[in-house]
């Protein structure tokens, strides 16, 4: 059974819902909703925000955030949330500095994955990635227990990402803004390396210049950039479509 969680009124989050909402929203413009199956979370307070269990990252609204406690117990009255909710409470319990977490199913990660070849930095935008990225070959395809959840963030260590293998990523961060943009980004990178190693070789970025990628990319003035401009992506995609932008008067 999924576990359940408290929805959170609109009022007490300060805005946060909003910006947790456009990640869902911006990931899914890029075909990273994995269906129903992946999640993220925005930690609050002693716990953590994410949205109710059988949606898509498209789909969701506000109304549809819940909120639980590290240990998965509900606040206030219940809501089902994704069952494998246990990665992200150990990894916010094993990482104070992380904010926010990612986890999809994006085709060319798990392609890659599949392969067996480790991550290589071979583009500019994935020097963000250089030394600190893992891989972490599942006892268990499903994590439905805290013990399984501890064993992936100590897996993750003090890493921002890590390819899970034949199954997607799990990205964290210290803001939705970067957390979105890292995600966004492995996928990215993990095209083109399959691409390189397709063509005869995958040769990564060297340390100086990752380096320098990484002041850069990070720094978070350009990841406010990066962020609006996803933003207005989707409110174009909105006037395109017809739809609601992230139907607000629901």
């Amino acid at each position: 059974m999924p576990a359940r969680a408290a929805h959170v009124p609109m009022a007490d989050m300060d805005g946060q819902q909003r910006a947790l909402v456009d990640a869902f929203h911006i990931l899914a413009r890029h075909d990273l909703g994995a269906r129903v199956a992946g999640h993220i979370t925005l930690r609050v307070g002693d716990g953590f925000l994410t949205h109710r269990f059988g949606l898509g990252f498209e789909e969701i609204t506000e109304a549809d955030l819940v909120a639980c406690h590290f240990d998965l117990g509900p606040r206030g009255p219940a809501a089902p949330v994704n069952p494998t909710m246990h990665i992200h409470a150990q990894i916010y319990l094993a990482r104070p500095d992380v904010m926010a977490i990612a986890h999809t199913h994006g085709p060319a990660v798990v392609a890659l994955s599949a392969t067996g070849a480790d991550f290589v930095a071979c583009s500019q935008m994935a020097g963000i990635f250089h030394d600190d990225i893992g891989s972490f070959d599942e006892r268990e395809m499903i994590v439905l227990t805290p013990q399984d959840g501890a064993q992936m963030a100590r897996a993750l260590g003090s890493r921002s990402a890590m390819i899970l293998k034949n199954h997607g990523s799990l990205v964290v961060a210290g803001s939705l803004q970067e957390l979105v943009l890292r995600t966004v980004v492995l996928e990215e990178a993990a095209d083109i390396q399959l691409r390189a190693m397709a063509a005869g070789g995958a040769h990564g970025l060297g340390a100086a210049a990752a380096a320098q990628v990484k002041r850069f990319v990070l720094s978070p003035a350009l990841m406010q950039h990066y962020w609006d401009y996803e933003i207005r992506r989707l409110g174009r995609t909105h006037q395109q479509t017809g739809e609601p932008a992230h139907d607000r008067v629901r």
